[in-house]
């Protein structure tokens, strides 16, 4: 179990594991040390240290049962104003002219979220409840966001939504809907989501806080245009599976109605059966509790698949709502997961933005995918998608001077891993080859090795599983992509070391 006191500048972290042997405690910052688990990086902890005293600050570590001490550099209040400013004026071209809808029915909390909106350059306007929301809304005049509360008398935040997300005669049914709220945690987010919420703020935010997260929205909103939301399903598959007639029918009649083409299956093996088909099928809804094989092990088999139904939508239904099975879902690879009964907007929005997600990172390759067929299962995946190293990532690191000695350190350890792999496959021991991928995982994403992480986790969650992937070029892939990232990361490193005068030497 784990808790935090914050106190001014210092944030303390108490755990109540079993604790650190005193003789590892003066090592528990140096990179590339572990104990107890011999799969991990060792580089956490580094990073994390070397990330705190990049701005003045620290991390400190005593082990009565187990409590970790994050002490900030204290901030003068003459430097929160600046910082409140720049939040403000970086906000103002992306909310400028925007008109947002503040529901809530707390008077005094419409109105200071309405005071900073207004400071921002937004043309705010206030409801009181769900239904006020939903009669402005269905005004002809378009809306830029909605920030809904969820706890309200009469209509609540969640089922106000629902029914924007389902009328499509609605001009408004796809604005943008930020709950903002005072319920804790996971639990409200995942019904959030549900509903068919596009984010989550907490009301504990400040409204510096606040309008840093709307900016985000709008900036984003700005950057890839409105064309990334979908308004139809027309021309879309969708495979659902649920065991129980009924619910399946409804499930249907939504779906159909949003214009999808629907194939049924009634368990697991009859979703697989007409994957096997070779059917092209564009997301599947699955129920979690079917008999004999449910959708969290269907979920982990298309997952594991070498063909292009691997990385298909999958949207799990249930009638569970504790978080227990939510992470079960997510860590079978499903995107999202709504307890049943499936509300018609909270389908809607949860496959509109699953299309939305699947085209942004599989375009262009999306010919891949075209109806005239499933890939075969014998193709490979491509070696790599996208850039070898991960340019942003190592920018951080480059800002926070991470760019040492660990980070050589850790290519050394990539190539070292490879070849303890190369040994554990030829040797066929699942473990040691599950345990040598999961050190090439973390250490390529620390160091930035973007396309061995990517590939690495398309291969290293099968072998979690006890199977060996069905690539039979994987491993020859890892050691390709090792080869390739080690030397352009040291390149990378060379660089940025490099006197500016150098740097602009070879740029020019």
């Amino acid at each position: 179990m784990r808790r935090s006191t914050v106190d001014r500048h210092t944030v303390i972290v108490h755990d109540t594991g079993p604790g650190i042997a005193p003789e590892m405690l003066p090592h528990l910052f140096e990179p590339f040390r572990t104990a107890g688990n011999s799969a991990g990086t060792g580089l956490g902890l580094a990073y994390c240290q070397r990330a705190m005293r990049a701005f003045g600050g620290s991390i400190r570590c005593r082990s009565e049962v187990g409590q970790f001490t994050l002490e900030f550099p204290p901030v003068s209040e003459a430097e929160v104003a600046r910082h409140e400013q720049e939040v403000f004026e970086h906000a103002a071209p992306f909310l400028q002219g925007k008109r947002i809808l503040v529901v809530d029915n707390d008077a005094d909390q419409r109105k200071r979220v309405q005071r900073a909106l207004s400071k921002a350059g937004a043309f705010p306007r206030e409801a009181a409840d769900g239904e006020a929301a939903l009669a402005a809304l269905g005004e002809r005049q378009p809306w830029d966001l909605v920030l809904m509360d969820i706890n309200m008398p009469a209509l609540d935040g969640y089922t106000a939504t629902e029914r924007i997300r389902a009328d499509r005669r609605n001009p408004n049914c796809n604005v943008i809907v930020v709950a903002y709220t005072a319920e804790p945690g996971n639990v409200a987010r995942v019904l959030a989501r549900r509903a068919g919420m596009d984010e989550f703020v907490s009301k504990s935010a400040s409204m510096v806080e606040l309008i840093g997260v709307l900016r985000k929205l709008f900036e984003n909103g700005h950057q890839h245009g409105r064309s990334q939301r979908f308004d139809g399903f027309a021309g879309k598959t969708i495979l659902l599976a649920d065991d129980d007639t009924y619910s399946r029918l409804v499930a249907k009649g939504y779906l159909e109605r949003f214009g999808a083409t629907v194939v049924e299956a009634e368990h697991g093996p009859a979703v697989l059966a007409r994957l096997q088909e070779g059917v092209a099928i564009d997301a599947i809804v699955i129920d979690m509790n079917m008999p004999g094989m449910g959708g969290v092990e269907t979920a982990s088999l298309i997952r594991a698949r070498s063909d292009a139904y691997a990385g298909v939508p999958i949207i799990a239904l249930t009638s569970q709502t504790d978080m227990e099975a939510v992470e079960r879902c997510l860590a079978a690879g499903m995107n999202e997961v709504m307890t049943k009964p499936a509300q018609i907007g909270a389908l809607y929005a949860a496959l509109a933005r699953q299309f939305a997600r699947h085209r942004a990172q599989h375009a262009p390759a999306d010919a891949a995918l075209s109806h005239e067929g499933a890939l075969p299962a014998s193709k490979s995946t491509p070696l790599s998608e996208g850039p070898l190293l991960d340019e942003k990532h190592l920018q951080e690191l480059v800002a926070l001077d991470l760019l040492d000695q660990t980070f050589l350190n850790g290519i050394e350890q990539i190539r070292s891993t490879v070849a303890t792999l190369a040994t554990s496959v030829a040797a066929r021991d699942l473990d040691s080859t599950s345990e040598a991928l999961h050190v090439l995982l973390g250490v390529s994403g620390n160091i930035g090795a973007r396309a061995l992480h990517q590939f690495l986790r398309q291969i290293y969650p099968r072998v979690v599983e006890g199977e060996w992937p069905a690539e039979a070029d994987w491993l020859a892939r890892i050691c390709s992509l090792s080869d390739r990232s080690a030397p352009a990361l040291q390149t990378y490193f060379a660089s940025a070391k490099a006197p500016e005068h150098q740097r602009k030497t070879t740029s020019d």
